[in-house]
Protein backbone atom coordinates (compact mmCIF):
# COMPACT_ATOMS: atom_id res chain seq x y z
CA UNK A 1 0.00 0.00 0.00
CA UNK A 2 1.06 3.45 -1.15
CA UNK A 3 2.03 5.57 2.27
CA UNK A 4 -0.53 8.26 0.78
CA UNK A 5 -3.27 6.02 0.72
CA UNK A 6 -2.38 5.21 4.70
CA UNK A 7 -2.24 8.70 5.64
CA UNK A 8 -5.16 9.35 3.89
CA UNK A 9 -7.44 6.61 6.03
CA UNK A 10 -5.50 8.65 9.28
CA UNK A 11 -6.75 11.78 8.31
CA UNK A 12 -10.26 10.67 8.18
CA UNK A 13 -9.78 9.16 11.89
CA UNK A 14 -8.26 12.61 12.84
CA UNK A 15 -11.21 14.58 11.02
CA UNK A 16 -13.78 12.26 13.13
CA UNK A 17 -12.00 14.03 16.53
CA UNK A 18 -12.28 17.36 15.03
CA UNK A 19 -15.92 16.72 14.35
CA UNK A 20 -16.85 15.29 16.95
CA UNK A 21 -15.66 18.47 19.22
CA UNK A 22 -17.42 20.88 16.78
CA UNK A 23 -20.74 19.01 17.34
CA UNK A 24 -20.37 18.95 21.15
CA UNK A 25 -20.09 23.16 20.96
CA UNK A 26 -23.93 22.62 20.20
CA UNK A 27 -24.67 20.94 23.30
CA UNK A 28 -23.20 17.97 24.98
CA UNK A 29 -25.63 14.61 24.71
CA UNK A 30 -27.20 12.89 28.10
CA UNK A 31 -24.87 10.05 27.23
CA UNK A 32 -24.95 6.61 26.21
CA UNK A 33 -27.17 4.38 28.79
CA UNK A 34 -25.34 1.67 30.30
CA UNK A 35 -27.99 -1.04 29.51
CA UNK A 36 -27.75 -2.17 26.15
CA UNK A 37 -31.35 -2.56 25.52
CA UNK A 38 -31.69 1.54 26.42
CA UNK A 39 -29.54 2.53 24.06
CA UNK A 40 -30.97 4.90 21.14
CA UNK A 41 -30.54 3.61 17.77
CA UNK A 42 -27.70 6.88 17.10
CA UNK A 43 -25.38 8.35 19.94
CA UNK A 44 -25.66 11.67 21.23
CA UNK A 45 -24.19 14.94 19.93
CA UNK A 46 -20.64 15.23 20.86
CA UNK A 47 -20.11 11.31 21.56
CA UNK A 48 -17.25 10.03 20.39
CA UNK A 49 -16.95 5.99 20.17
CA UNK A 50 -13.26 4.57 18.65
CA UNK A 51 -13.24 1.35 17.82
CA UNK A 52 -11.62 -2.03 17.20
CA UNK A 53 -12.36 -5.37 16.28
CA UNK A 54 -10.16 -8.13 14.93
CA UNK A 55 -11.91 -11.00 12.84
CA UNK A 56 -11.23 -14.24 11.23
CA UNK A 57 -13.07 -15.56 8.50
CA UNK A 58 -12.85 -18.87 7.23
CA UNK A 59 -13.47 -19.35 3.28
CA UNK A 60 -14.38 -23.37 2.07
CA UNK A 61 -12.35 -24.35 -0.32
CA UNK A 62 -14.15 -25.07 -4.05
CA UNK A 63 -15.49 -28.45 -5.15
CA UNK A 64 -12.33 -29.38 -7.46
CA UNK A 65 -12.55 -32.39 -10.14
CA UNK A 66 -10.67 -35.72 -10.04
CA UNK A 67 -7.96 -35.40 -11.68
CA UNK A 68 -6.74 -31.91 -10.28
CA UNK A 69 -3.09 -31.38 -9.14
CA UNK A 70 -3.38 -30.70 -6.03
CA UNK A 71 -3.25 -34.03 -4.48
CA UNK A 72 -1.43 -35.19 -1.87
CA UNK A 73 1.00 -38.10 -1.45
CA UNK A 74 -2.26 -40.46 -0.38
CA UNK A 75 -4.47 -40.11 -3.03
CA UNK A 76 -7.02 -37.58 -1.26
CA UNK A 77 -7.70 -33.79 -2.45
CA UNK A 78 -5.55 -30.95 -0.58
CA UNK A 79 -7.90 -27.97 1.05
CA UNK A 80 -8.16 -24.94 -0.37
CA UNK A 81 -9.79 -23.57 2.67
CA UNK A 82 -8.74 -20.29 3.86
CA UNK A 83 -8.28 -17.86 7.01
CA UNK A 84 -8.27 -14.54 7.06
CA UNK A 85 -7.69 -12.68 10.02
CA UNK A 86 -7.95 -8.60 10.14
CA UNK A 87 -8.20 -5.71 12.76
CA UNK A 88 -10.56 -2.98 11.79
CA UNK A 89 -10.08 0.64 13.11
CA UNK A 90 -13.09 2.67 13.15
CA UNK A 91 -15.33 5.61 14.88
CA UNK A 92 -19.04 6.47 15.77
CA UNK A 93 -19.52 9.86 15.88
CA UNK A 94 -22.49 11.75 17.32
CA UNK A 95 -22.79 14.99 14.96
CA UNK A 96 -26.17 16.17 15.89
CA UNK A 97 -29.43 14.95 18.58
CA UNK A 98 -30.53 12.32 15.96
CA UNK A 99 -27.52 12.16 13.48
CA UNK A 100 -24.03 9.85 13.84
CA UNK A 101 -21.33 9.14 11.30
CA UNK A 102 -19.68 5.57 11.45
CA UNK A 103 -16.88 5.01 9.47
CA UNK A 104 -14.33 2.28 9.53
CA UNK A 105 -11.29 4.14 8.12
CA UNK A 106 -8.33 1.37 8.67
CA UNK A 107 -9.70 -1.97 7.44
CA UNK A 108 -6.49 -4.17 7.81
CA UNK A 109 -5.57 -7.84 6.79
CA UNK A 110 -2.68 -9.10 8.57
CA UNK A 111 -3.34 -12.73 7.32
CA UNK A 112 -2.94 -14.63 4.97
CA UNK A 113 -1.73 -10.99 2.90
CA UNK A 114 -0.67 -7.65 4.65
CA UNK A 115 -2.82 -5.22 2.79
CA UNK A 116 -5.74 -2.67 3.52
CA UNK A 117 -8.98 -3.69 3.41
CA UNK A 118 -12.10 -2.55 1.98
CA UNK A 119 -13.71 1.10 4.38
CA UNK A 120 -16.82 1.22 5.12
CA UNK A 121 -18.87 4.41 6.04
CA UNK A 122 -22.30 4.63 7.29
CA UNK A 123 -24.92 7.74 8.12
CA UNK A 124 -27.75 7.55 10.02
CA UNK A 125 -30.78 9.86 10.89
CA UNK A 126 -33.09 8.85 13.93
CA UNK A 127 -36.35 9.48 12.81
CA UNK A 128 -39.02 8.36 15.62
CA UNK A 129 -37.39 7.59 19.15
CA UNK A 130 -38.82 6.45 22.37
CA UNK A 131 -39.75 2.20 23.20
CA UNK A 132 -39.46 2.08 19.06
CA UNK A 133 -37.15 3.65 16.83
CA UNK A 134 -37.00 4.02 13.15
CA UNK A 135 -34.32 5.40 11.45
CA UNK A 136 -32.55 6.18 7.75
CA UNK A 137 -29.60 4.76 7.24
CA UNK A 138 -26.80 4.85 4.19
CA UNK A 139 -24.00 2.62 4.03
CA UNK A 140 -20.82 2.65 1.55
CA UNK A 141 -18.05 -0.03 1.57
CA UNK A 142 -15.32 0.75 -1.34
CA UNK A 143 -14.36 -2.67 -2.24
CA UNK A 144 -10.20 -2.41 -2.88
CA UNK A 145 -8.37 -4.70 -4.65
CA UNK A 146 -4.19 -4.55 -4.40
CA UNK A 147 -2.47 -3.45 -7.67
CA UNK A 148 1.36 -4.80 -7.72
CA UNK A 149 3.87 -2.75 -10.31
CA UNK A 150 7.47 -2.78 -11.35
CA UNK A 151 9.16 0.23 -12.41
CA UNK A 152 12.66 -0.19 -13.72
CA UNK A 153 15.49 1.58 -12.06
CA UNK A 154 18.74 1.46 -13.31
CA UNK A 155 19.55 -2.43 -13.89
CA UNK A 156 16.93 -3.52 -11.76
CA UNK A 157 13.19 -3.62 -10.98
CA UNK A 158 11.78 -2.16 -8.20
CA UNK A 159 8.23 -3.58 -6.84
CA UNK A 160 5.32 -1.37 -6.10
CA UNK A 161 2.19 -2.11 -4.77
CA UNK A 162 -1.19 0.24 -4.34
CA UNK A 163 -4.74 0.13 -4.30
CA UNK A 164 -7.90 0.16 -6.83
CA UNK A 165 -11.24 0.53 -5.68
CA UNK A 166 -12.87 -2.56 -7.71
CA UNK A 167 -16.30 -1.71 -6.60
CA UNK A 168 -18.73 0.34 -4.77
CA UNK A 169 -21.33 -1.21 -2.19
CA UNK A 170 -23.95 1.28 -1.43
CA UNK A 171 -26.76 -0.13 1.43
CA UNK A 172 -29.57 2.11 2.16
CA UNK A 173 -32.30 0.93 4.69
CA UNK A 174 -34.66 1.53 7.28
CA UNK A 175 -33.51 0.49 10.39
CA UNK A 176 -35.71 -0.54 13.41
CA UNK A 177 -35.17 -1.22 17.08
CA UNK A 178 -38.43 -2.76 19.35
CA UNK A 179 -38.00 -2.40 23.06
CA UNK A 180 -39.36 -4.89 25.64
CA UNK A 181 -39.31 -2.50 28.44
CA UNK A 182 -35.88 -2.71 29.91
CA UNK A 183 -35.05 -6.84 29.48
CA UNK A 184 -34.71 -7.42 25.34
CA UNK A 185 -34.99 -5.74 22.08
CA UNK A 186 -34.84 -6.56 18.41
CA UNK A 187 -32.85 -4.69 16.01
CA UNK A 188 -34.27 -5.03 12.52
CA UNK A 189 -35.04 -3.29 9.35
CA UNK A 190 -35.02 -3.70 5.82
CA UNK A 191 -32.06 -2.75 4.00
CA UNK A 192 -31.35 -2.74 -0.07
CA UNK A 193 -27.52 -3.91 -1.33
CA UNK A 194 -26.28 -2.47 -4.55
CA UNK A 195 -22.42 -3.47 -5.65
CA UNK A 196 -21.49 -1.95 -8.95
CA UNK A 197 -18.35 -2.47 -10.81
CA UNK A 198 -15.94 -5.22 -11.79
CA UNK A 199 -17.74 -8.76 -12.39
CA UNK A 200 -16.34 -11.55 -10.89
CA UNK A 201 -15.65 -15.20 -12.57
CA UNK A 202 -15.64 -18.33 -10.86
CA UNK A 203 -15.04 -22.28 -11.83
CA UNK A 204 -17.91 -23.93 -9.95
CA UNK A 205 -17.77 -27.75 -10.78
CA UNK A 206 -17.19 -27.91 -14.40
CA UNK A 207 -18.91 -24.79 -15.09
CA UNK A 208 -17.83 -20.75 -14.90
CA UNK A 209 -20.35 -18.34 -13.95
CA UNK A 210 -19.73 -14.91 -13.98
CA UNK A 211 -21.51 -12.44 -12.04
CA UNK A 212 -23.11 -9.01 -14.12
CA UNK A 213 -21.62 -5.63 -13.33
CA UNK A 214 -24.05 -4.50 -10.80
CA UNK A 215 -25.63 -6.77 -8.74
CA UNK A 216 -28.92 -5.36 -6.46
CA UNK A 217 -29.61 -7.06 -3.60
CA UNK A 218 -32.03 -6.96 -0.12
CA UNK A 219 -31.49 -7.47 3.69
CA UNK A 220 -34.11 -8.27 6.19
CA UNK A 221 -31.86 -8.96 9.75
CA UNK A 222 -33.08 -9.83 13.20
CA UNK A 223 -31.03 -9.50 16.21
CA UNK A 224 -32.61 -10.44 19.41
CA UNK A 225 -30.88 -9.21 22.49
CA UNK A 226 -31.59 -10.27 26.32
CA UNK A 227 -29.94 -8.69 29.19
CA UNK A 228 -28.79 -10.76 31.74
CA UNK A 229 -27.80 -7.77 34.19
CA UNK A 230 -27.45 -4.08 33.38
CA UNK A 231 -24.03 -4.03 31.95
CA UNK A 232 -24.16 -7.74 30.13
CA UNK A 233 -26.82 -8.92 27.80
CA UNK A 234 -26.59 -12.56 25.24
CA UNK A 235 -28.19 -12.39 21.69
CA UNK A 236 -29.32 -14.60 18.43
CA UNK A 237 -29.24 -12.90 14.80
CA UNK A 238 -30.99 -14.53 12.00
CA UNK A 239 -32.97 -12.83 9.76
CA UNK A 240 -33.63 -13.12 5.26
CA UNK A 241 -31.12 -12.27 2.41
CA UNK A 242 -31.07 -12.12 -1.62
CA UNK A 243 -27.87 -11.65 -2.98
CA UNK A 244 -28.67 -11.22 -6.13
CA UNK A 245 -32.58 -10.13 -7.13
CA UNK A 246 -32.28 -11.35 -10.28
CA UNK A 247 -31.29 -15.25 -9.53
CA UNK A 248 -33.64 -14.68 -5.51
CA UNK A 249 -34.22 -18.03 -5.72
CA UNK A 250 -30.12 -19.58 -5.91
CA UNK A 251 -29.28 -16.45 -3.79
CA UNK A 252 -31.76 -16.43 -1.12
CA UNK A 253 -29.88 -17.20 2.33
CA UNK A 254 -30.66 -17.11 6.33
CA UNK A 255 -27.81 -15.82 8.45
CA UNK A 256 -27.21 -16.97 11.80
CA UNK A 257 -24.94 -16.05 14.70
CA UNK A 258 -24.22 -15.11 18.41
CA UNK A 259 -22.98 -12.73 20.17
CA UNK A 260 -22.55 -11.40 23.90
CA UNK A 261 -21.95 -8.04 25.18
CA UNK A 262 -19.99 -5.95 28.84
CA UNK A 263 -19.93 -2.84 29.41
CA UNK A 264 -17.17 -1.43 31.86
CA UNK A 265 -18.28 1.93 33.36
CA UNK A 266 -19.56 3.83 35.90
CA UNK A 267 -23.12 3.06 37.31
CA UNK A 268 -24.94 4.46 34.51
CA UNK A 269 -22.82 5.53 31.38
CA UNK A 270 -20.10 3.09 29.78
CA UNK A 271 -16.26 3.28 28.96
CA UNK A 272 -15.59 0.48 27.25
CA UNK A 273 -17.96 -2.47 25.63
CA UNK A 274 -16.62 -6.08 24.79
CA UNK A 275 -18.85 -7.41 21.89
CA UNK A 276 -17.26 -10.79 21.00
CA UNK A 277 -19.48 -12.97 18.34
CA UNK A 278 -19.34 -16.29 15.78
CA UNK A 279 -21.57 -15.81 12.74
CA UNK A 280 -22.63 -17.18 9.32
CA UNK A 281 -23.31 -15.26 6.93
CA UNK A 282 -25.04 -17.63 4.52
CA UNK A 283 -25.82 -20.36 7.05
CA UNK A 284 -28.68 -22.19 4.82
CA UNK A 285 -28.79 -21.63 1.04
CA UNK A 286 -31.86 -23.72 0.14
CA UNK A 287 -32.00 -22.58 -3.50
CA UNK A 288 -28.22 -24.29 -4.24
CA UNK A 289 -27.38 -27.27 -5.76
CA UNK A 290 -24.57 -29.04 -7.59
CA UNK A 291 -24.54 -28.28 -11.60
CA UNK A 292 -24.64 -30.15 -14.34
CA UNK A 293 -26.00 -33.07 -12.43
CA UNK A 294 -28.77 -35.94 -13.60
CA UNK A 295 -31.48 -37.44 -10.91
CA UNK A 296 -34.07 -38.94 -11.13
CA UNK A 297 -37.58 -37.77 -11.04
CA UNK A 298 -41.08 -39.37 -11.38
CA UNK A 299 -39.38 -42.49 -12.81
CA UNK A 300 -37.20 -40.79 -15.46
CA UNK A 301 -33.47 -39.60 -15.61
CA UNK A 302 -33.34 -35.90 -16.43
CA UNK A 303 -30.44 -33.34 -16.48
CA UNK A 304 -31.19 -30.36 -13.91
CA UNK A 305 -28.99 -28.41 -15.34
CA UNK A 306 -28.09 -25.27 -13.97
CA UNK A 307 -30.39 -23.02 -13.51
CA UNK A 308 -30.51 -22.92 -9.63
CA UNK A 309 -26.56 -21.96 -9.89
CA UNK A 310 -26.15 -18.86 -7.91
CA UNK A 311 -23.52 -16.78 -9.45
CA UNK A 312 -20.01 -15.76 -7.69
CA UNK A 313 -21.43 -12.55 -5.35
CA UNK A 314 -19.79 -13.42 -2.61
CA UNK A 315 -16.86 -16.27 -0.82
CA UNK A 316 -19.75 -18.51 0.29
CA UNK A 317 -21.48 -18.45 -3.21
CA UNK A 318 -18.67 -18.96 -5.00
CA UNK A 319 -17.42 -21.91 -2.79
CA UNK A 320 -19.79 -25.52 -3.03
CA UNK A 321 -23.04 -25.23 -4.12
CA UNK A 322 -25.04 -26.87 -0.67
CA UNK A 323 -27.69 -26.26 1.53
CA UNK A 324 -25.69 -25.68 4.21
CA UNK A 325 -22.51 -23.34 4.54
CA UNK A 326 -21.16 -24.73 8.45
CA UNK A 327 -17.68 -23.81 6.78
CA UNK A 328 -18.30 -20.58 5.98
CA UNK A 329 -17.89 -18.71 9.27
CA UNK A 330 -16.41 -15.58 11.05
CA UNK A 331 -15.10 -15.05 14.55
CA UNK A 332 -14.61 -11.30 16.07
CA UNK A 333 -14.36 -9.16 18.82
CA UNK A 334 -15.02 -5.73 18.94
CA UNK A 335 -13.77 -3.14 21.47
CA UNK A 336 -16.08 0.43 21.82
CA UNK A 337 -14.95 3.00 23.92
CA UNK A 338 -17.21 6.17 24.81
CA UNK A 339 -15.77 9.83 24.86
CA UNK A 340 -18.23 12.61 25.97
CA UNK A 341 -16.62 16.31 24.69
CA UNK A 342 -17.72 19.17 26.98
Amino acid sequence: MRLKNLAGSVAVGAALVAVASSASAQGRGNGVPMNFIDRPLTVPAGTLVPELEYDVNHAPGVNLPANTNLVNKDGSIQNTSTYTHSFNIGATIGLAPNFEFQSTFLPLEVSPNRQYGSPEFAATLRLAKGQQELGARLGLTLNTVPVVTYRKQGISLVKETSLRVESATFEPGLPIILRFQHKARIDTGIFADITTGKSVESQVGSSTVKSPKTVVGVKLPIDLSVATAKNAYVGIGSGFQIDDLRQSEASFSMPFKIYAGYSWGTRRHPYVDIVPYFSWDHLITPGQHEPNDVVAQNGATQNRGSEKLVQPTTSTTAGPQETFHWDAWQFGLQFRGYMHFM
